[in-house]
Formats: C-alpha cells, structure tokens, sequence
C-alpha cells in the first residue's frame, strides 16, 4: 500500500442497473409429436439463412440437482441461482469471508473517492479501491443489508478517482482510470464478473485521467466516458465510447458539448438520456451547468431551477422513485463549502427535497441504486478532516442511517450439523458445542445472509450429528450425535421449517453414536449411514429410506471408523467416503488415522485405486461443487487433535488434486461444510480448534460451467432433424439439433447447401427456406470450448410443383403438425442441459402463382414453461 492519497479534484462514480440475466433450467425432456388441428392464423415470416430462437427454459429449483441424481444421470446439473458468488466466474479455486465478522470490521474501513455501482451481473453493489489511511485496492459487496470484503486472485492496483459503471452491453462491470499507487494517473481498463478482476487491453483507449463522468448509455448500447483531468493541471472534454471491449473517441461528432473538466454523469431512465451536472477544471470555478448527452449528440438543460455549482457531486438514477438523485460535494454554500443538500432531476427540472434527515456534507463519496433494496446506496466521502465510513439509503424521499442486520451470525461453535435443504432452499445448521456447552438452536443460510429460525420444539442439545438432505423423502435427515448423556441414536426430519421427530420404524434403529459418516445416495435412493463413535469406532453400514434405517452387510466395507467424510458424487453416482479416524487405546490415548478413498454404490463397498490423495485426518469437510463438478475437501485433523490442516482439494471421480488456493480459512476440523444453491458456493462454519471457530462464514468457489475439474468429457456428438412444410417450392425447413458430449461451450454453422448459411445457439432452431426446387445438404458442424469439432449432414429434396390435387399442389389439402421444436440435451463438460421448446403448428400451405407461402404458423404453449 502507498501513502495516503489527496485528490485534486472531487469525482462521481456514475452507475446503472441493467437487467439480471436469465438463467436456465436443466431436466432432460424432448418430444416430436405430430397430429391435426384447426388453428387461430398467425403470420410467420421466414427469413432464408436467418437464425431463429423458437425456445425456453425455465428456472433451477433449490432441489433440482439432487432429483436430477436420483434419476441416474450421470452428469451433475449447474445450479444457477439469482446472484453469482466472488469467485464463480473463474476456473481458480478461491476462498472468501461470507458473513459474520462483528461490528469492528463488517464496514469497509472510511474513505474517499473509491468506485461505486451495482452490478447486475453478480446481483450486488460493488465498491473498489479509494483513499483513506492508505490508498487501497480491496474489493467489497453490499448485498442482503451487510457489507463483505471479498478476494480476487488478481486486483487492479491501489485506485482513488478512477470510474466505474456496470455494462449492460458487455455483462461486466468496467472499472477505467484514476490515480494508482498515490501519484500516477492511469488509463487501464479493467473487467469484474462472477468475483473476478481481468485487465482488458484495448487497441485505443482514452487519456490516462481521474474523476471522469462514466455510465451506462441505455438508448445508444455503450458506456459513455466524459471528460476528467490528468495530473498535470490539465482537463479533457473528450467524449468517448466502450462497447464489446473496444474504446471509441467521438469527440469529433457528438457536437459542441460540455468544456473541460472533472464531473458527475449518470443516465435518466425517466427522460431517456445520459445527464451531466456541474464539477470543476483543475484550476477556475465550479460549475453548475446541466446537461444531456441524447441520441449521440451534447445539448445544454436550462432548468428554471438548479443545485448551486459544486465539484463533482455523486449522482445515481433512482428507480424506485422514477427521478435522478444528485447529493452533497463542496459548492460556493454552506460552511467550508461542504454540502449535504439533496436534488432530484426528471422531466428537465431540477427540485431540492427536503427529508427529516440527512447525511452530513462531504465529498468525493460514492452512490448507486440497490434494486435489491429498491434504494440508493451512499458509502464515505471526506468531511475535513476526516474521511467518512458511514452507510446511509434514500428511498421514498428520505436518507435513513444504515445500521447492519442484528444478530446476522450464529455465535462460534464446533462439530454442528450442517448442510443443504434442497427442499426449503437454503443451508440449514443445528447445534454443536458452543462456549458455554452444548447447543441446539437452528439457523438457515442463504445468500451470505444468517437468519435464526425460532421453533417450538427441536431436537436435544448436541454436537456431532450426522445430516443430510434425503432426496428420496425430501427433508433433511439428523441422526444421533453427543448429547449430555453421551451418544444419542435419534431420528429427526427437518422440512417446511420445522422439525419433527421420527419414531423407529418397528423398533430398529442404528446404536447411538457421534461423528458419523452420512451421505444422500440419489442413484440407489436411500441415505447411507456408516460408522461413529461410541465408545469405540463402530464399522456398520446403514440404509434410511420412507422413515425406516436397515442395515446392510455388505461384503466388504472399510474398517472401523469416525469423522471421516463423506458425500455424493452425482457424476459417477457413488457415494464417496475419505479418511477417517480409529482409536486404538485409550489409556495410553493411540489413534489410527486413514487416507484410503471409497466408493458406495449398489449396496456395496469398494476401495478405489486412486493418485494424489491427501494425507490422513478426520473431520475433514467433503461436499459436491457443481460449477467444479468435482467433490471438494478441507482441513480436518492431520496428526493428533488439534492439529488440524488448512488444505483444498477436488476429486473428480478417479483422482485427487490439491487446489492451494490464494486465500484459506485457516486451520479447521470438525466444522459445518455444505453446497450452497443461491451462491453456487460452499459454505464453511465453525471449528474444533481453539480460537478458529469465530462466527465467520467462509465460501468456496471453483470452476465455471467448462469442463475445469478434469472429469473425461465424452466425446462431442451432434444429430440434426427436420420439420418440413411440403408444398414445392418456395418451402420452409425448421432444423434442430441434439449435441452430447464435449466441453461447453458450443457454437454452430449451419450450411443450408443453397449458398447461405447461418448461425444458432445451441439451444435454437433455425428456420431456412428454400427457393427453388432441387436436392441440398444441410450441414450443420458444432465445435465445443476445448477445440473438438463434429459435424452433421441432412439432405434435404424440394419438390418441383405439382398438378392440382396431389399432395404438393395448391389444394392439396391442410398440412399440419403439432412439434415440440427442439429438445437440444447438451450433455458432458459441465451440464445435462435440455431446452424445451414451444410447440408450432402449421396449418395451411396456399399456392399462388408457382409460389407457396406459409400463410399461418400458431404457437401452442400448453405444457411449455414460460420465461423464467
């Protein structure tokens, strides 16, 4: 870190929300049906070599992933949730403090002139960098009513003044200029998406410079850039455009605009234009001019009234409330020329609003719009001579002081059940041992939001159960544990919010034990049960299905054991199970530990041959990461108790790999390890070792929807089919296609074999109409994300016209056919993903003139799901 940093000059971080974009359901399902039916006309206008988009999908449910195993695919399914988690972006294994570090360091630390906006792509308000004690380059999210410092591999350098703004073009956040290590202007473009910082290298980029006006230009599709000023006393009025990774100066035809000088911009979704307000040069007054940047050209707003000349004051687009909001910065008014007033602009005028409260004056503070919250978010700034920490919202007309959620964390603990309710939608803990004994309180997890769940009955105070979501009854199952008596062998359901006890079925039950090994085997529907503590390790293996346990005798099975970890591997469909522990003596204390990996499948045991495995331990956390489609380990007891180690590591069905990611928890055993849906992420809470378990949440991400965790793609497959509209010629053709295997991502060529050719998504048909009669090959070649390519022929033979009354003449008759246009199941690499399309119906062919005319195509919906 550099020393601290004084701007010049105050700066806006304009910002925008755009749309979150929608996310895709997989369940494998295709159908071609064809049958006859009147229909209500509808045009439908084919365009020759045009792609067309004929499909939908809908949304990922909480317990799709685990029903989707239960079915024996053998490919996992991506869950993809409201909001990304830092880190999911990338292929890089990362760490990241979710929630719950207490009221000392929950806040960013004060500041001035950091970068500010929302990020739509992520679904959370982002701040980078400023100035404050030292120049910093950390990166935090103000998301679910709390702040968090997240941690990215790679970061720009420490920044203050720089400008930042979400995309909506491009689906990132981009991140340009300011002063960098405490003196240097820069002019580096950066990109953040899914957690992650990339520096983008743009053939042409504008001036190195600070405190620009910067935001998203909603009606011409590109960030807008605006003027600033180096650190040479000099401003620019430039105006500059980014759009598909690329900077592009129109100074030079957007007309007479603003003169030179730092500023605030933000686009009006009201009026429908991009709005700059006042600021200042590097040496002259301020300024306290509007104006609008519409439709590609500069034009100056006289309102009737207007905020005083200020520097550059934080603006941001209100969507709640319909208007923009402008506050504070230094003006000609107020004492030392700070201001706090609040302004807002639409329909070409300005108006002050006067609520009951207000933040203090300051400037260089950083604001944007929450949709989230449905309110504008303003963080610091600089009030002399301090800089400024404080979080404050406006809606409806009023500032509200900030204050973070109350008891947001569960207090620290060891050994608690945790793990993912696929039912209810969010990560469920009981119990452990707490400070002060044993406990039982029950918590929900989702989002990096805690939230406590006050229940009438629960079970007894304990650490050490064994639970996991049961997909074949769905409802979590907790079994047993170590109360205050010792080992427990109870039975309990967790399900719509409450928990119920479950009696024996016909008395049989496993003996009571702590430190179990459980697992949800999906493929042979039933949650397995293996080993314990109590009194000594237990070997025993145990089935739990409709409310009844019963024990298996398989033929082999691993030895006696405690606190190994286990979970489902959804890709091969097993069970697998990892290390472990057995005590030898007591008096002497003497212990075994295992690094032997098993598999559990079919009701049966077998020890896998495997490469690279990590060291022998116990109380290890294992869990199934989709985006990584691998299981994913962490720390557990290397050695004696209380030795436990701060290792990451992914098995992808056939070998063991260590990850050594950037950032660690620490030193964990015996803590709470579970997939998280609305994050994509798993979560860590708790720790047997003295000290590591404080209520802090950690979150671990892996891999993107690629193939990145090293399971075998199969090979790339590709089958095409047609729907033809017989008639002669002109004749309509709608193709699809079914592609397997390979690694995504995939991207098509059609060849229709006329000349023309076209591109799809994978998840499209395309229509194509043949002009003439004669015999084509349409070609269809697909290449996945690593390189594979594969192709497809369909010949297809249009007809010459034929006489009136036969099939192809002009009253041939009806030609209909109800189709399921595309069930496209992209499976390998990452996803089993099946689209399942609208079905169509072409009713009548005319004739008229040698030319047949699609006169009429009505989509039916029934049975399709709508937009997600």
């Amino acid at each position: 870190m550099s020393a601290a940093f004084t701007p010049s000059k105050p700066m806006l971080i304009p910002r925008r929300f755009g749309r979150l974009r929608p996310l895709f359901l997989p369940v494998v399902f295709g159908l071609i049906l064809l049958m006859l039916c009147p229909s209500v006309p509808g045009p439908l206008h084919a365009v020759p070599g045009k792609a067309s988009t004929v499909g939908s999908a809908s949304h990922v449910t909480g317990s799709d992933l685990v029903t989707e195993a239960r079915n024996s695919l053998h490919t996992p399914l991506a869950h993809a949730g409201p909001a990304r988690p830092p880190g999911n972006g990338s292929t890089a294994p990362s760490w990241y403090p979710a929630a719950g570090f207490g009221s000392s360091t929950s806040n960013p630390a004060p500041r001035r002139d950091m970068q500010m906006t929302y990020d739509a792509a992520d679904g959370y308000v982002l701040m980078f960098g400023g100035a404050g004690a030292v120049l910093y380059n950390e990166t935090w999210v103000f998301q679910n009513d709390s702040w968090r410092e997240i941690f990215p591999a790679v970061s720009p350098l420490p920044t203050g003044g720089g400008e930042m703004v979400y995309d909506a073009h491009d689906g990132y956040v981009v991140l340009f200029g300011g002063q960098v290590n405490g003196a240097v202007v820069s002019n580096q473009t950066w990109e953040f998406l899914g957690g992650n910082w990339t520096q983008l290298f743009p053939s042409v980029s504008p001036p190195a410079r600070q405190l620009a006006g910067l935001t998203y230009d909603a009606v011409d599709g590109f960030v807008l850039l605006f003027g600033g000023n180096d650190n040479e006393n000099i401003s620019y009025s430039d105006t500059w455009s980014f759009a598909g990774g690329s900077w592009t100066n129109r100074t030079s035809s957007v007309g007479t605009g603003p003169s030179p000088r730092s500023t605030s911009m933000t686009y009006d979704a009201t009026d429908g234009y991009v709005l700059l307000f006042g600021g200042a040069p590097t040496v002259g007054a301020a300024f306290g001019d509007t104006w609008k940047f519409d439709r590609g050209n500069w034009s100056v707003v006289n309102p009737t009234s207007s905020p005083y000349a200020r520097w550059p004051a934080p603006m941001a687009y209100d969507a709640a409330d319909g208007y923009v909001l402008l506050f504070g910065s230094i003006g000609v008014q107020g004492a030392n020329g700070y201001q706090n007033d609040t302004w807002e602009y639409r329909g070409g005028a300005w108006s002050e609003v006067f609520g009951a409260y207000t933040p203090s004056g300051r400037w260089v503070s950083a604001m944007t719009y929450d949709p989230a919250i449905r309110a504008v978010v303003l963080y610091g700034g600089y009030l002399q001579p301090n800089d400024l920490g404080d979080t404050w919202t406006f809606s409806a007309g009023n500032w509200t002081a900030w204050e973070p959620a109350a008891g947001a964390t569960p207090p620290a603990r060891s050994d608690p059940a945790m793990a993912f309710d696929a039912a209810d939608g969010y990560v469920l803990l009981f119990g452990g041992q707490g400070a002060s004994g044993l406990l039982n309180d029950t918590w929900s997890y989702a989002g990096g939001t805690w939230t406590p769940l006050s229940l009438g009955h629960s079970p007894t105070p304990r650490s050490g159960s064994a639970m996991v979501y049961d997909s074949t009854d769905h409802y979590l199952l907790l079994f047993g544990g170590s109360g205050a008596s010792g080992p427990l062998n109870d039975s309990w359901r967790f399900s719509n919010g409450s928990w119920q006890v479950i009696p024996p079925a016909g008395g049989v039950s496993p003996p009571a034990r702590a430190n179990a090994s459980i697992a949800d085997d999906a493929r042979d529907g039933y949650v397995v049960l293996y080993g314990g503590l109590a009194g000594g390790d237990l070997p025993d293996t145990w089935s739990y299905a409709a409310g009844a346990w019963h024990r298996l005798t398989p033929s082999s099975a691993p030895s006696a054991r405690s606190g190994a970890a286990m979970a489902y591997d959804p890709v091969t469909g097993r069970v697998i199970l990892f290390g472990g522990m057995m005590s030898t003596s007591t008096s002497p204390p003497n212990f075994s530990q295992f690094s032997e990996t098993w598999a559990f499948t079919n009701g049966h045991w077998s020890l896998l041959n495997v490469s690279g495995a990590p060291s022998p331990r116990d109380g290890a956390g294992l869990a199934y990461l989709p985006t990584a489609r691998a299981l994913i380990l962490y720390g557990g007891n290397i050695g004696p108790p209380g030795s436990p180690g701060t290792d990451t590591w992914a098995f992808n069905g056939t070998n063991w790999t260590n990850l050594f990611p950037s950032v660690d928890p620490g030193p964990a055993s015996y803590f709470g390890f579970g997939w998280e849906a609305t994050s994509g992420a798993i979560a860590l809470f708790g720790s047997s070792v003295p000290g590591a378990g404080l209520p802090i949440t950690w979150q671990f991400s892996y891999g993107t929807s690629n193939n990145s965790s090293g399971y075998p793609a199969a090979p790339l497959r590709v089958t095409t089919s047609v729907l033809r509209a017989s008639g002669g010629p002109p004749e309509l053709v709608v193709l699809t296609a079914v592609i397997t295997g390979g690694t995504l991502p995939y991207t098509l060529q059609w060849i229709f074999g006329d000349g023309t050719q076209g591109s799809a998504r994978p998840d499209a048909a395309v229509s194509h109409t043949y002009p003439g009669a004669g015999r084509f090959t349409a070609v269809l070649i697909v290449q996945d994300g690593s390189g594979q390519r594969a192709q497809t022929s369909t010949p297809i033979q249009v007809a010459p016209p034929a006489g009136p009354g036969s099939p192809n003449g002009p009253l041939g008759g009806e030609v209909a056919g109800l189709l399921a246009v595309l069930g496209a199941a992209l499976v390998g690499g990452a996803v089993a993903t099946t689209y399942l399309y609208h079905r169509y119906r072409l009713r009548e062919l005319e004739r008229r003139e040698g030319e047949t005319l699609v006169r009429e195509l009505r989509k039916s919906q029934e049975g399709a799901p709508g937009p997600p």
